[in-house]
């Protein structure tokens, strides 16, 4: 650490508390930011020239504002839910401009992985499966829910690092990394979640088949084969209760109890932005909104208010609802913007991966291969599990925001780093 920058130290500070503790977690993310504008203000770098990622996190930034003025002027609420989006936007903008060594990316994204494993292990032991089965919670995270979204984000981050630099790394980091990488998704199939359970799979899945065309061996496409085969006969001797979850849901001859609840959910959200089309009402308060709030369009849609189709809730438990429920047309315009930059990101860092380049180690030429296969697998997952879990709840909030968006950083500092002519 000696080596380091504040700001590599921060940063790692910052991913070391994160799903354990709330106030240092805070303290860390702002002494991130603030000594990264210290450094770039000292040595005049501002981390490459203007690009269009900046401009969509400035739209975001003050997108946000104007809405929650919004909220507070028109409606009389809260503006408090700003501060949210303000951080992990100041986040990923900073580490978008924050060039750091592969090294120091492999890092930072171990112990990420390692924090999460030992917050596990903290929580298994205050609240033990045979005393709470069904309430997992990571101390800092919170509702099972937030729990199993931050898992399956941490999980992606463990099996891209086992699946693109395991034979780089030491004995005894490999040995960690498996049985955190095992531990982890154990957990994400005990948090009893089915959206996050579907997507570990669909991230397992997703990760193998892109391990198995990269490095186009026989032998480890067996492997790949022989670890899928071994782990559906686990699954099939002791199914987890999120099975019975989804047995029980499919054969029910209605909608689940959840699933009847979020349609309901949905609905007051539909009316709710209906209501408040352009603006929304300012993110954290739909909390705040009750019946009456959307009675009025509902009787001028339909003639009549059917109480009992309509559910107020603490959030949408959907992450377009929440945008578009929150910042209205504006935000969610930004969310889609931002989506299509991550795209064009993977695109441009793709494209260069595997390309010669000329180096100097100890003053002697040496041609190497550029590998960012570690960047374009988690972002391309965690980019998947947002807009994934989002469909049936509110990702991109608090902690398993700041996690997605550490990985999403770094995706776009590559990016700015591979194309900054």
């Amino acid at each position: 650490l000696n080596d380091q920058d504040s700001r590599y130290i921060f940063l790692l500070l910052l991913l070391v508390v994160l799903p354990s503790f709330e106030a240092l977690k805070n303290l860390f993310a702002l002494l991130y930011v603030v000594s990264w504008l210290v450094i770039a203000y000292r040595e005049k770098n501002w981390g490459g020239k203007w690009r269009i990622i900046d401009t969509v996190i400035l739209f975001f930034f003050f997108g946000n504002i104007v809405v929650s003025l919004n909220a507070v002027i028109t409606y009389n609420l809260s503006a408090g839910g700003m501060n949210d989006l303000i951080r992990f936007l100041l986040i990923v903008w900073v580490l978008s401009r924050h060039t750091l060594t592969k090294n120091q990316i492999v890092t930072l994204c171990m112990v990420a992985v390692f924090s999460t494993a030992i917050s596990l292990i903290y929580s298994y032991l205050m609240c033990p499966p045979e005393s709470c089965p069904s309430y997992l919670e990571l101390y800092s995270v919170g509702h099972v829910n937030h729990t199993a979204i931050y898992l399956v984000i941490a999980y992606s981050i463990a099996l891209s690092l086992l699946l693109t630099n395991f034979f780089v790394l030491l004995g005894y980091q490999r040995v960690l990394l498996i049985l955190s990488t095992l531990f982890i998704a154990y957990a994400t199939v005990d948090s009893n979640s089915r959206a996050a359970s579907g997507l570990f799979i669909l991230v397992t899945l997703s990760s193998l088949f892109y391990a198995v065309v990269q490095y186009k061996s026989w032998r480890f496409g067996l492997i790949t084969v022989l670890i899928l085969i071994l782990g559906s006969l686990l699954v099939m001797n002791n199914p987890p209760s999120v099975i019975e979850k989804f047995i029980g849901c499919s054969q029910a001859s209605g909608p689940c109890s959840s699933d009847a609840s979020r349609k309901n959910i949905r609905n007051f959200s539909y009316y709710t932005f209906k209501t408040s089309p352009l603006l929304g009402v300012g993110f954290g308060n739909f909390s705040n909104l009750g019946h009456e709030y959307i009675k009025d369009k509902v009787i001028e849609d339909l003639g009549v208010y059917e109480i009992e189709k309509y559910s107020p809730n603490t959030h949408t438990h959907n992450i377009y609802y929440n945008f578009l429920v929150s910042g209205g047309i504006v935000m969610l315009s930004a969310l889609l913007w931002f989506w299509i930059q991550i795209i064009v990101s993977l695109w441009k860092v793709s494209k260069e991966n595997n390309r010669k380049e000329l180096r100097y180690i100890d003053d002697v030429e040496v041609i190497e291969y550029r590998d960012d296969r570690l960047l374009i697998l988690s972002s391309s997952m965690v980019f998947l599990t947002i807009l994934g879990i989002g469909f049936v709840n509110t990702t991109l909030s608090h902690e398993h925001a700041i996690l997605s968006m550490f990985v999403l950083g770094l995706l776009f500092s590559k990016d700015r780093e591979l194309n900054a002519r």
